[in-house]
């Protein structure tokens, strides 16, 4: 039996399944989404602080490439390059790093 229809309270869109949380209840899609993107988080702050330090003397080994390149290392996670994270390491004139960490730890300007 398909419960009663609700608003999305994250997506707007109509549904029949879902939980109740702080700001009212959201669909199953919406929950999926938020702990994919909570999963690939985790990962990410791992990554990041498993870098190792670096000498600011030292020249940066980057490789230039397009957001949309979609990643397709051995760990396979099939995310575009611009949703991989920064690397703190490394920031420009006014403090805002500019280079993506991808999963092979290869560093990209994009």
């Amino acid at each position: 039996m398909i419960g009663p229809r609700f608003r999305c309270a994250s997506c707007g869109n109509d549904a029949t399944e879902g939980r109740l949380g702080f700001e009212g209840r959201t669909c199953s899609k919406c929950i999926a989404f938020f702990e994919e993107r909570a999963k690939w988080r985790a990962y990410d702050e791992i990554l990041v602080s498993s870098l190792p330090a670096v000498d600011p003397n030292d020249p940066i080994d980057f490789v230039r490439a397009g957001g949309d390149v979609i990643c397709a290392d051995v760990c396979g996670c099939g995310r575009p390059y611009r949703r991989h994270p920064f690397d703190p390491r490394h920031v420009d004139r006014d403090g805002n790093p500019y280079l993506h960490v991808l999963c092979d730890r290869r560093l990209v300007k994009l």
